[in-house]
């Protein structure tokens, strides 16, 4: 799975944000940027999954001169990252959400602390829950030369 940012340089400062997070990061030069910005993202990873993550978990790929992906490579770390900043943004208990569910909140806590990685099926009813959909975006990778 993959999130995608933009970057830039503006005001003396390069910066990168991750939309869908609402991340933003700053630094000195492209380089100091996307050292910050993995810094970052391995420290909310860790305090998601109580510090089982690690930089093996993801990584950066700038696909442009103004885009980036953050590539996961443990789908359940990118799906907590989800329901956590959906839930957060409409200042939702996961109590509430799991109602909405009709599961246990500890059966939605696995999911939001990345211990357990949802189905698509699952995936599409968190969502739900969430007030929020999704598409599905399936494309041919492009062949390095």
């Amino acid at each position: 799975m993959k999130l995608e940012g933009t970057y830039g340089f503006g005001s003396e400062v390069w910066s990168a944000n991750i939309h869908l997070l609402d991340l933003i990061e700053l630094g000195k030069t492209q380089e100091d940027l996307f050292s910050r910005l993995n810094a970052k993202l391995l420290q909310i990873l860790k305090e998601i999954s109580k510090s089982e993550a690690s930089e093996d978990d993801f990584n950066i790929e700038i696909i442009s001169n103004n885009k980036f992906f953050v590539k996961f490579i443990n789908s359940r770390y990118v799906t907590s990252l989800i329901f956590k900043k959906l839930r957060d943004s409409k200042k939702i208990s996961q109590a509430k959400v799991s109602i909405n569910l009709c599961c246990e909140r500890t059966s939605y806590c696995q999911y939001e602390e990345g211990k357990r990685e949802p189905s698509l099926t699952k995936f599409s009813e968190i969502l739900d829950a969430l007030d929020y959909e999704w598409n599905l975006n399936i494309q041919k990778k492009k062949l390095a030369k």
